[in-house]
């Protein structure tokens, strides 16, 4: 009676998936995703709190954050250009988003594509809606 009693507590109880390793570019990309994950895990981000997303060059424990990932959120190439190589290189297999896609982008009066997307809180939302629909497909 008690092994039938514990199997049939085994087969309702959810599944304990282990959280994924979640790398972000930097603070706002990673405020989102935590706001997603909630208590289940904390995101690394890779630039330091105050750092510039557009001068990035990434560092021997950045590389390792990235080769390790499960999951990489980042804005995009327009923001962040030595990132696509580096995501290339150190994490082939990882999936990556590049949530600028994932939302229109505006551009410069001169010319290029806005990078700064999460000023928009439309984006944000968006953003939301993109990073829990990849957190789920990994859960």
């Amino acid at each position: 009676m008690k092994r039938l009693a514990t199997l049939l507590i085994l087969m309702t109880s959810p599944a304990l998936a282990e959280v994924p390793r979640v790398v972000t570019d930097f603070g706002p990309v990673q405020s989102l995703v935590m706001d997603v994950m909630g208590d289940l895990g904390t995101p690394q981000a890779l630039l330091v709190s105050g750092g510039d997303p557009h001068d990035f060059q990434l560092r021997p424990s950045q590389a390792e954050l990235l080769s390790n990932a499960d999951l990489v959120f980042w804005v995009g190439p327009q923001l962040i250009p030595a990132m696509g190589d580096a995501l290339t290189t150190l994490a082939p297999q990882t999936q990556t988003i590049a949530l600028l896609t994932t939302t229109p982008q505006r551009s410069f009066a001169e010319g290029g594509t806005d990078p700064h997307a999460w000023l928009d809180p439309t984006n944000g939302i968006g953003w939301l809606a993109t990073i829990a629909e990849a957190l789920a497909a990994k859960d």
